[in-house]
């Protein structure tokens, strides 16, 4: 007798080509996306840079090999409008950070534009003029500049650059600096809240009267004056 193979039910044709379509989209969404990563050394942005994108621009970057003397000029990006800090993401900070119940009294950590800022650190880690890979650097030190207390409601002109004098450690590793700060308006009040008392933390932190602040290469927008400056030193690790 012979044998009598059951069969299959099969997708119908149309309904095949239309996902293989869709699968064929999602695998090219990447790589078109990362072929229209900027390519130039300074970046002007209208808003956030979105997780998802930096996700791509890192997975760009996994095998990148590049030179140890620096990009030659800074890279820089930049927020082309000031923006609000995240009330859920200061809340979430808050606590994590065990600050009482009644948060801050209105005004930001010391730190905290870092967490709304860390993504413009990111971007500009993550541009092809940034000369070496990101993956392996590690932290090597923070300095903050506070010029006056920061309000939780108050608008911030956001800028990250790298210095473009990269430093070799006695280990032969790379060292460079990466600056992030914060402008305010000119006629923006400083909050009148008490200042916070936040845990103690490993970098160090200076206050000084603003007409001591350094000179910044922040927004050209006419109006703003810098409030907090971070500083941070990066080790890029060499193979041993």
């Amino acid at each position: 007798m012979p044998l009598v193979m059951p069969t299959l039910p099969t997708m119908p044709l149309h309904l095949s080509t239309a996902a293989g379509a869709l699968l064929a989209l999602v695998l090219l969404l990447p790589v078109i996306m990362l072929m229209l990563r900027p390519r130039t050394s300074s970046l002007l942005l209208s808003s956030w840079p979105q997780p998802l994108w930096l996700y791509l621009q890192a997975l760009a970057a996994v095998g990148k090999k590049g030179s140890k003397k620096g990009p030659g000029k800074a890279i820089q990006v930049i927020l082309s409008r000031p923006v609000r800090s995240s009330p859920a993401r200061l809340r979430r900070y808050l606590a994590l950070a065990g600050f009482p119940e009644g948060g801050s009294g209105g005004s930001l950590p010391l730190m905290y534009p870092m967490v709304e800022g860390f993504r413009l650190v990111m971007q500009c880690m993550l541009l092809p003029a940034f000369p070496v890979n990101v993956l392996g650097s590690v932290l090597g030190g923070t300095r903050v500049l506070a010029l006056r207390q920061l309000g939780a409601e108050e608008k911030l002109m956001y800028s990250c650059r790298v210095d473009p004098a990269f430093r070799t450690t006695p280990k032969g590793d790379t060292e460079l600096d990466i600056t992030l700060e914060a402008h305010a308006t000119a006629s923006a009040p400083a909050s009148s809240a008490p200042a916070s008392s936040a845990p103690a933390s490993s970098a160090p932190a200076s206050s000084a009267p603003a007409s001591s602040a350094p000179a910044s290469s922040a927004p050209a927008s006419s109006g703003y004056e810098l409030v907090w400056r971070c500083t941070t030193t990066v080790i890029i690790l060499s193979p041993r």
